[in-house]
């Protein structure tokens, strides 16, 4: 691998700056008619991120009372940072990315929801922007007066660099900021329940039946080999940033 494709890495950081990490590393991994645009951000992984930060996340997130977009307990929610990202381009001139919830619409199907998942994917790299993905962790968390619910414990976010349609799967290939390694890994469908909501709807957060597909990335740091083998979790594709309009068409 080149210089210039080499992947920056959020544990030179702080463990929760996988969504601007992952950010540097879409800027560095698009095409070269991107690359200009952001010749002028510092290149150093630490300057890198805290002129985003400084700029861009260190202000008041809109979606969490009192929070800034991103903070190290808390890392970055997706439209948190779909906003600093569209405000970073907007002062570049540049097209805005387009947050796209992966969660299933009443009455679609998987299928469906690969193949719109494919066709954002796969129109954002043609156009020269490499997709950020985001993966979130559901799992069954025990209740103190007893009983239990499922509810996000993890999130982390990818860089995605190519996929491929498969039989009954969907394949990517991803830079993951966590050690700043090339990765790959699938989307499938649910084999067996799980319930999900959508933090990023302000309308509808209620818990839905198995929404998503599901993510076979052993390398990650959200995989289930991280967490207790005895309680039921599961890790899926809950977000992804997309650039919907050529670069040319922003000159």
């Amino acid at each position: 691998m080149s210089e210039a494709f080499e992947c920056y890495d959020q544990l030179e950081l702080e463990e929760n700056t996988c969504g601007i990490v992952s950010l540097m590393n879409a800027q560095r991994l698009s095409s070269d008619a991107w690359q200009e645009h952001f010749k002028s951000i510092p290149a150093g992984v630490e300057e890198r991120f805290q002129w985003h930060y400084r700029k861009y996340f260190k202000r008041f997130s809109s979606y969490s009372y009192r929070k800034r977009r991103w903070d190290m307990k808390n890392g970055i929610r997706p439209d948190d940072l779909r906003d600093g990202i569209n405000e970073l381009h907007t002062s570049l001139g540049l097209p805005k990315l387009t947050l796209i919830s992966l969660f299933r619409s009443e009455g679609d199907t998987y299928q469906a929801l690969s193949e719109h998942f494919f066709k954002v994917t796969h129109q954002s790299l043609e156009f020269g922007y490499t997709p950020i993905l985001i993966f979130s962790r559901f799992q069954k968390i025990s209740q103190r007066r007893g009983g239990y619910r499922w509810g996000v414990v993890a999130s982390h976010v990818v860089t995605l660099t190519a996929v491929s349609e498969g039989e009954r799967s969907l394949g990517f290939q991803y830079c993951d900021p966590w050690g700043g390694r090339m990765c790959e890994g699938r989307l499938c469908v649910p084999t067996r329940d799980y319930w999900a909501n959508d933090i990023c709807s302000r309308e509808d957060k209620g818990l839905k039946k198995s929404p998503c597909l599901v993510v076979d990335a052993q390398d990650s740091p959200v995989h289930s080999s991280r967490y207790a083998p005895h309680v039921s979790s599961v890790v899926v594709a809950s977000h992804v940033l997309v650039v919907s309009s050529p670069l040319t068409e922003h000159k």
